[in-house]
């Protein structure tokens, strides 16, 4: 049997030339549309863990914290108990762990250490905890003043976040774990364990101008 040359038409075929044409001119549409690719892979944060550290009660502690991933904005609910007035000078520290692999115990290895001395100050500087306590109910004031303080429904942007840990690799099946404690001069009045990963979501793109992000839909949760 010969080879068919493309485009060729075939005596008596039911597909038209126009037709032919109309299939062609969409298919390397499709194909090299490099302003317009099918799918579009984004980097997203997961929070895996978020809890009070064990053992201790401290006078700072978190209650009931749940995070929901909604593309690249995470819906935040939780509560915040402070049981005294908690004064400066105050001082955080973030202690990181790096893990390979989350499911690996033994991959995990230390990564660095963040430490601020005037945490009031760095809470109306750094994006992604200026914003966090903003979110508040009754508003978070620093240094913290005694009470029950809630997040509810609050829609987080993650984007700050992600720049600011310049963790955005190719490795998704990284795992990274925080140890943050707060003290109060030498005293620590808060601790929490959480960890995080950031992962490639693929979203599907709309026909038409790629660069608004309306125009893009979620396929699924599709984490490659």
């Amino acid at each position: 049997m010969g080879t068919l040359s493309a485009g060729m038409v075939l005596p008596g075929s039911k597909l038209t030339l126009s037709i032919i044409l109309i299939i062609n001119t969409v298919f390397w549409e499709l194909v090299f549309s490099a302003g317009n690719p099918l799918f579009q892979n984004r980097k997203v944060l997961s929070v895996l863990h978020f809890d009070n550290c064990v053992g201790e009660e401290y006078p700072f502690k978190f209650v009931k914290w749940s995070f929901i991933r909604n593309r690249t904005t995470i819906i935040i609910n939780g509560e915040e108990i402070i049981t005294r007035n908690i004064d400066e000078p105050l001082t955080i520290f973030y202690r990181i762990e790096k893990c390979n692999d989350k499911a690996n115990p033994d991959t995990c290895e230390y990564y660095n250490t963040w430490r601020w001395d005037n945490l009031c100050t760095m809470m109306k500087v750094l994006p992604f905890i200026s914003t966090t306590r903003n979110l508040h109910t009754p508003p978070l004031s620093c240094p913290f003043r005694k009470g029950h303080y809630y997040v509810r429904n609050a829609k987080f942007d993650t984007f700050s976040l992600l720049q600011f840990l310049q963790t955005v690799g190719n490795n998704n099946r990284a795992m990274w774990k925080f140890r943050m404690e707060i003290y109060e001069k030498d005293q620590i009045v808060c601790c929490l364990d959480f960890s995080i990963q950031v992962v490639n979501f693929r979203t599907k793109n709309s026909r038409g101008n790629t660069s608004s992000s309306h125009t893009q839909t979620i396929r699924k949760a599709d984490f490659i």
